[in-house]
């Protein structure tokens, strides 16, 4: 291919300068969303006169294909790893030896057949039986299949399945009576037979199973319209909220408010190695697409769903997808919703004189199809005519795929032809790409982001793992202090209050700035520049008067938070005095801490407690005892001394993190719990068992109430509280 896809933003900003000085804009100026599209489609936008638009579509069927070779090559290097017993190793380069493999060929099955063996070496037992499955399935050959009857038995006879072993082995001993193998080999396979049949029934299971997430109930009963809710919400209207959620009767904190699955979803690139595909759960061993390379699944079911639906048509054309980024999302709404109801959809909307805009279905509900995503805020009349003209391209580059690919009337795709149905589809792609920039839903994902593996402080963050449109969690307007929290089973959201709701009282979600983690002036140009709006939540009439309290230096009389008032002047919130700033410290200190991050990010553990054990020193002096930046010294320091295995120098300064972080986010919130949750470990560190079962005890008691039992961080905490009860039983 002669030029990049990243060329792309760069064709856009030509175009648009372009359709300016011919005075093209002004067509677009008074138009919404779907009108755009039908005004402009053949006209301002001209896919086709970019050069490597041409050339991508003429190679696309060329990128991510399957290779024989390929996967021979990786099944090679597979095999010498097994053979040096380095069998988790061998699976990863079995993995790529599957994913490589062209569907239902020999190389596929031998794959599968290798994997198989490695993963039962490590005690992958159920893993094991799959791979058995699509070797068989692919044609792994005839000579060979008593070895995988073999070792499915002995799978079976692990996992105490023992009439399934029992049928098996009758299958392996006739298979065998019909296989020309010298005496010597035939004899091991009956001896190995005869060990598996004089195991006890009792057998324990020896393979790990995994705990599956269970998707929660909402509380109180489902929703009669709002399907996916609780019937403790009522989606309210008001001309100036719009559609809004209500609570209809008094909530707690941890009540199950909403439990949906999306209407489309989409995985975002980074996360291809590590994620399936279809429901995002992370893999422990990755399923190939039949077509190409790059996507992955958790199960041979996942990877059909996706073909039927969606991946049959974008498989191609997956880097052109990842250039466009959240539009993604909407040509997936466009495949998910299906061509035939789609233009039924719209006709009907057409014969409609009265549209309607609560977004419900004929039997009056807000159910989880496609009216309500139809009926989602485009905020089309809030957008600058330049955003408007590079989404309206963008929407012709999605519509190209869909014509290209056969799923939308011309198969060639690279004509200038316009005809009604294009007009209808690309309208629709423009449409959803402007819901999206407003009603878009980040799936996350809680990890490690720790720098070295050596410390038993680990850093968590939450992670976007995926995009998806949930059209009943859209209906919640924005607070910078929320009434939920959201997490996620898969690719389902469910939304938990973090706080007790009355009836009458309404519920909001948070868009991303919240006022414990970003200030006052940014969270108001986020929201203005994103969603449109000036958010006048209690945090933001407060301003940043709110916030300026852990920001705060040390009063030189009591020590309490100085802080600097509208005259420029600091005074003490607790004595009142008048003090001063020692800017030129603070700077220095500013300076030395990050002069020990990095030191701490090159596994230099010595000079990063040096130089922060300085910036520490300065910090105390003249910062307020719960100022952040202080705080950030002291957990910067636990981690040092974590790392060292001092756990009782790390437990000084952890301990002084955690009550900042406590008092900043509340003593009941997800940024607590994480601080517990560390704290704990270093506590397992020093080996003061007792403390640390009930900082477990208490972590997990905020993790559950915030993301259910299901939760990985609660089954990770369960797992090791039950390990602490163990050492202080015995």
């Amino acid at each position: 291919m002669s030029a990049p896809i990243g060329n792309f933003q760069f064709e856009l900003e030509q175009s648009l300068q372009a359709a300016k000085s011919r005075g093209l804009l002004r067509k677009i100026t008074d138009e919404k969303s779907e009108d755009v599209f039908i005004k402009t489609y053949g006209q301002l936008v001209k896919i086709n006169d970019i050069e490597w638009v041409t050339v991508f579509f003429d190679n696309c069927h060329k990128l991510n294909i399957k290779a024989s070779e390929n996967a021979s090559g990786f099944r090679n290097e597979g095999n010498r790893l097994f053979q040096r017993k380095i069998y988790k190793e061998a699976v990863s380069k079995y993995t790529q030896a599957v994913l490589n493999g062209p569907k239902e060929s020999e190389e596929l099955a031998l794959a599968y057949g290798n994997r198989s063996a490695a993963l039962y070496r490590i005690g992958s037992y159920q893993e094991c039986l799959a791979d058995i499955e699509e070797a068989l399935k692919c044609g792994f050959p005839s000579s060979l299949c008593h070895k995988l009857l073999l070792r499915k038995a002995q799978c079976m006879s692990h996992l105490g399945q023992h009439e399934d072993t029992q049928l098996c082995l009758e299958v392996l001993q006739k298979k065998l009576s019909g296989l020309d193998l010298d005496a010597s080999k035939k004899d091991v396979i009956l001896k190995e037979i005869s060990e598996i049949q004089s195991l006890h029934k009792s057998n324990v299971c020896k393979n790990k199973q995994e705990i599956q997430n269970v998707r929660p109930e909402v509380s109180y009963g489902c929703n009669p319209v709002l399907v996916q809710a609780s019937s403790a919400v009522v989606m309210s209207t008001s001309p100036a909220k719009g559609r809004y959620l209500t609570a209809c009767k008094d909530m707690k904190a941890g009540d199950t408010l909403i439990v949906e699955r999306p209407f489309a979803a989409v995985l975002l690139p980074d996360h291809y190695p590590t994620h399936c595909h279809h429901c995002f759960q992370k893999l422990s061993i990755a399923y190939p697409c039949r077509q190409c390379t790059m996507v992955r699944y958790c199960s041979p079911d996942c990877e059909t769903s996706s073909w039927n639906v969606y991946h049959h048509v974008e498989c191609r054309y997956l880097q052109l997808l990842h250039s466009v980024g959240i539009a993604h999302l909407s040509l997936r709404i466009i495949l998910v919703a299906g061509l035939k109801y789609l233009l039924d959809f719209k006709a009907e909307q057409n014969t409609i004189k009265v549209k309607d805009t609560m977004g419900l279905d004929e039997n009056g509900q807000y159910t989880g199809n496609y009216q309500p995503v139809y009926n989602l805020m485009t905020h089309c009349e809030d957008m600058t005519v330049e955003d408007l003209f590079q989404y309206t391209m963008t929407a012709e580059l999605l519509l190209k795929i869909l014509q290209h690919s056969g799923w939308l009337g011309n198969k060639s795709g690279l004509t200038d032809r316009t005809d009604e149905e294009s007009c209808i589809i690309g309208g629709l792609l423009l449409r959803h790409i402007l819901q999206l920039v407003c009603n878009a839903h980040a799936i996350t994902e809680l990890q490690c982001n720790q720098q070295t593996n050596d410390s038993i402080v680990e850093e968590k963050s939450q992670v976007r793992i995926a995009t998806a449109i949930y059209p009943t969690a859209s209906l919640m307007n924005h607070s910078c202090d929320p009434t939920i929290i959201s997490s996620f089973c898969k690719n389902i959201l469910v939304v938990r209050a973090v706080k007790d709701v009355k009836t009458g009282e309404e519920i909001f979600n948070c868009y991303g700035p919240h006022y414990k983690r970003m200030g006052w002036s940014e969270r108001q140009q986020c929201l203005k520049e994103q969603y449109f709006f000036e958010c006048q939540c209690s945090p933001c009439v407060e301003g940043e008067a709110s916030e300026a309290l852990y920001m705060s230096y040390s009063c030189n009389c009591c020590s309490g938070p100085l802080m600097r008032t509208p005259s420029s002047q600091y005074v003490c919130q607790q004595c009142k005095q008048v003090g001063t700033a020692d800017v030129k410290s603070a700077e220095r200190a500013a300076k030395l801490f990050q002069h020990g991050l990095d030191c701490l990010h090159e596994n230099r553990i010595k000079g990063a407690i040096e130089v922060l054990e300085e910036c520490h020193t300065i910090r105390r002096s003249i910062l307020y005892k719960h100022n952040k930046l202080l705080a950030d010294a002291q957990d910067c320091l636990a981690r040092c001394y974590a790392m060292t295995g001092n756990f009782k120098k790390a437990l000084k300064y952890l301990r002084e993190s955690v009550k900042t972080v406590e008092i900043m986010f509340g003593e009941n919130s997800i940024e607590f719990a994480n601080e517990l949750q560390k704290l704990s470990e270093t506590l397992i560190g020093a080996q003061d068992w007792k403390e640390a079962l009930s900082t477990n005890e208490r972590a997990c008691e905020i993790f559950e109430r915030n993301y259910g039992k299901s939760h990985d961080t609660v089954q990770e905490l369960t797992a090791s509280r039950d390990k602490l009860l163990q050492i202080l039983c015995s």
